[in-house]
């Protein structure tokens, strides 16, 4: 669980923000109090802008408790943008996301770090040719 406890996660599933506006909001608050207190005139000044779509909190908590639980049993971790852990490149790319979920462990940031992204349903010469380029970087130390 993240370090704010569950708050940024009920945050991540706001409908309607981009990632950026979730991040403002995360920004601005303290706790899940300050969020269920936090009225929407207050979110649209926030935001700079009318809200499209009004949310049920308690909705949201209920589907970031049944996330939470289905992470834990799947080993999957998660880390918010306000978490001292969130990778650091990461902030510096455009509209990074809020919430960040992952397997295994976060990687060092002070070492060389390289991505590979790519399609969920990839074709067998894509699958071929992200393998070579991933055995060429790690054979050249990347």
């Amino acid at each position: 669980m993240n370090d704010r406890g569950i708050v940024d996660l009920i945050i991540n599933l706001l409908p309607g923000l981009s990632p950026g506006e979730k991040i403002k909001i995360i920004d601005s608050i303290n706790d899940e109090d300050d969020l269920l207190l936090m009225s929407i005139k207050k979110t649209e000044e926030l935001l700079g802008r009318k809200l499209k779509r009004r949310w049920d909190i308690n909705e949201l908590r209920n589907r970031a408790d049944r996330i939470e639980t289905m992470s834990r049993m799947r080993l999957i971790k998660w880390v918010s943008y306000s978490s001292v852990s969130y990778p650091p490149l990461l902030r510096e790319i455009y509209d990074p996301p809020a919430v960040l979920f992952y397997k295994g462990c976060l990687p060092n940031p002070e070492k060389s770090l390289l991505g590979i992204v790519g399609t969920r349903k990839p074709s067998t010469e894509a699958l071929s040719q992200a393998y070579k380029i991933a055995c060429g970087a790690g054979n050249a130390g990347t």
